[in-house]
């Protein structure tokens, strides 16, 4: 064996020292392209995230609520309903009017009739 008092050979502890280095080194390499990886993976998934809340204030913005829905429905058959009243209150003036029209030309046309003839029996005819 070698020069060692205890019986160790020195190139053989060499050669373990440089293994064990090399080792550690490796693992140290290992270790920091782990978090090399990590890192990139958590950057993708901040930005997926990211994303995803944009999308979703997006969807909020272009939406309204079932509250705010039903509201606004109900104030259009409100409307809708108040409309038709008015409609229904128009066609029934219209219909008394005409009911007067018409009366009014009856009494004219019969009016009319009897002076025609007093006329007519006036002129001797």
């Amino acid at each position: 064996m070698g020069g060692g008092s205890d019986g160790l050979d020195p190139s053989v502890l060499r050669a373990e020292l440089r293994a064990h280095r090399e080792m550690t080194a490796e693992r140290f390499r290992s270790l920091s392209e782990a978090l090399r990886l990590q890192a990139v993976e958590y950057e993708r998934r901040l930005a997926e995230l990211n994303n995803a809340h944009e999308r979703a204030e997006t969807v909020a913005r272009a939406t309204v609520s079932i509250g705010k829905f039903e509201d606004f429905v109900s104030s259009q058959e409100a409307a809708r309903r108040a409309a038709e009243r008015r409609v229904e209150d128009q066609l029934s003036a219209l219909e008394n009017w005409r009911s007067r029209a018409t009366g009014a030309a009856v009494i004219l046309g019969a009016g009319s009739g009897l002076i025609g003839a007093a006329i007519m029996s006036a002129l001797g005819g």
